[in-house]
């Protein structure tokens, strides 16, 4: 399984740094392991996997759910806006990915490992009248 986000990209595309100061960084790991898992489950639908490589929506979208994961386990408080938004960031990451794996959205720059088959030169002919003529 590939991991579809690093720490950094948390930090740069998920929610900052700060949020999680006290967290140790194998803790973040996990999580960023999980959400890759779970975006795995939506993307197999769609790809073979592993993904070859990957694009910023896709490491977004992982951020989010990782950084709900971390936020639920601190204690999610609806009463504080930051938390109301990783929610929010969260279910917009996981509605994403149903999209994405009910074909209605696509990948930004991903490559699966389908292999490449070169079925050379393909000419079709059809000698059929279809009933069309030009007038």
């Amino acid at each position: 399984m590939a991991r579809y986000a690093e720490i950094a990209d948390r930090d740069r595309l998920g929610i900052a740094a700060a949020a999680f100061a006290g967290v140790a960084s194998a803790t973040v790991e996990a999580a960023l392991d999980a959400a890759s898992a779970m975006a795995d489950g939506y993307l197999r639908d769609r790809h073979e996997l592993p993904l070859a490589s990957w694009s910023d929506d896709l490491r977004a979208a992982v951020c989010h759910i990782a950084s709900w994961t971390l936020l639920a386990n601190r204690g999610y408080d609806p009463s504080r806006g930051a938390d109301e938004v990783v929610r929010l960031q969260y279910e917009d990451a996981m509605r994403w990915l149903r999209d994405v794996g009910a074909g209605r959205v696509r990948l930004g720059s991903a490559v699966d490992s389908t292999p490449s088959v070169d079925e050379g030169d393909t000419l079709a002919i059809s000698n059929r009248s279809r009933g069309w003529m030009r007038r």
